[in-house]
């Protein structure tokens, strides 16, 4: 599994037999990859990296969202919990989060 954060967008996660090939994933894309890299480090998120793929923290190290590269599209999962308020008193529920690339 990828350990380097800067490896991973030129040779990928390290999950499959696609690692470190020109057909893995990162590089079909790779500027898409770069954009939301990109808007990551703008909005001030710390880059780091877990379980393979970029992770992007709060200064608090909580996991804000991940960038990664699937067969069909790349795609930013962001932790709504860490984001959004909680309703009617209540904690927000876990494992609240969503691609930005699913549709609503």
């Amino acid at each position: 599994m990828q350990k380097n954060v800067d490896l991973y967008f030129v040779d990928g996660c390290g999950r499959c037999s696609l690692y470190a090939t020109p057909a893995c994933k990162v590089n079909t894309w790779a500027a898409e990859l770069q954009l939301l890299r990109g808007i990551m480090l703008n909005a001030g998120l710390i880059e780091t990296i877990k379980w393979g793929c970029p992770c992007y923290v709060n200064q608090d190290n909580k996991n804000i969202a991940m960038v990664v590269a699937f067969k069909q599209h790349p795609a930013a999962n962001v932790d709504t919990t860490c984001i959004l308020p909680a309703q009617n008193n209540q904690p927000p529920a876990q494992h609240a989060s969503k691609s930005l690339s699913q549709k609503s």
